[in-house]
């Protein structure tokens, strides 16, 4: 049979999925609730049909092929598509379509609140699974196929995908209510000039773009080479504890400033901010796409007091592809 005439069935992605999410034949199986045989010929049959070898049966593990990866992420947006259509054509009987959610640190904890709630309410019908890691993490598991898509701070130049703007936010200063910057009106980044900041730890895009605001203000800063933070919410305790100052985004310094003994001061004009975006595959179902921004704009937006990107003014397909 021609491989252009071969039409592969879902039984047959979903097998493909399955061992590769699972990396195991029996663990596929049993999570679909068939026969390993049964499983094992539905993915023999599709590389047959594909006339490709998809994965490489080992003694121990299951690994993907070069053409397996390729492929994989086009059989991920294929069942979405075939979910999504089950789900379009009758609501109230269709299961809900799983969308599978990369969010970076410093983003999670304050945007998902309200997130997830636009997005498991029932007229939505998708059904969100979170994923929280670094920006590097969550490019390569949106271009592997692993994630549909991403929330993270961008541009982060993923060639061949797409990153869609949903808001901005500001950056502000968290500092000891008794150091010398707590009582300013406002500051700007040449004030932290030979101050101790407070950085998270390498990986985090936030460091990065606390380290380029000092640049842009010729700020040599002390840093601290004893203090090692993971995360903001313990930046924000070491800075109450007089360790430091740090540079937080404003919908983490509503949460983790308050009821603390930190003063958050705003930077002057024009204020250092960063963008917020969505990272997907030109494959993903535009219906994803158009969620997410419609969740951001009726969830997100009024409990973060943020502006975010209307729907009318995002990108279409493939009009930001990453560099």
């Amino acid at each position: 049979m021609p491989r252009t005439e071969f039409s592969p069935t879902p039984a047959q992605l979903r097998a493909f999925v399955k061992v590769a999410d699972l990396g195991s034949f029996t663990a596929a199986a049993a999570e679909a609730g068939q026969s390993q045989s049964a499983l094992s010929q539905a993915l023999s049959t599709l590389e047959a049909g594909l006339r490709v070898e998809l994965v490489r049966r080992g003694a121990r593990k299951v690994e993907l092929s070069a053409e397996g990866l390729n492929l994989l992420p086009f059989a991920r947006t294929a069942l979405q598509s075939l979910d999504a259509m089950v789900a379009a054509a009758d609501p109230g009987r269709a299961g809900r379509v799983t969308v599978n959610m990369g969010v970076i640190p410093t983003v999670a904890p304050y945007l998902l609140p309200s997130l997830l709630r636009g997005m498991s309410a029932p007229e939505s019908g998708f059904q969100p699974v979170v994923v929280e890691e670094q920006t590097d993490d969550l490019v390569e598991s949106v271009r592997s196929g692993r994630l549909d898509v991403a929330i993270l701070a961008i541009p982060v130049g993923a060639r061949g995908l797409l990153e869609y703007p949903l808001y901005n936010e500001r950056f502000v200063l968290a500092a000891p209510s008794d150091h010398a910057l707590a009582s300013r009106e406002d500051i700007f980044p040449q004030d932290l000039d030979e101050e101790t900041v407070l950085l998270l730890e390498a990986g985090h895009c936030l460091r990065d773009q606390t380290l380029d605001l000092c640049r842009q203000g010729n700020a040599r800063i002390l840093g601290s080479t004893q203090t090692k933070v993971s995360n903001l919410s313990t930046a924000v305790r070491c800075v109450e504890a007089g360790l430091g100052i740090t540079v937080l985004p404003a919908t983490a310094a509503a949460v983790e400033a308050r009821d603390t003994d930190c003063a958050i001061v705003e930077f002057g004009e024009p204020r250092p901010a960063r963008t917020i975006g969505l990272l997907a595959r030109e494959t993903v179902p535009a219906q994803v796409i158009d969620t997410v921004y419609d969740v951001v704009q009726r969830f997100v937006a009024p409990a973060l007091e943020i502006d975010a990107v209307p729907s009318s003014r995002r990108p279409a397909a493939g009009e930001f592809p990453g560099a």
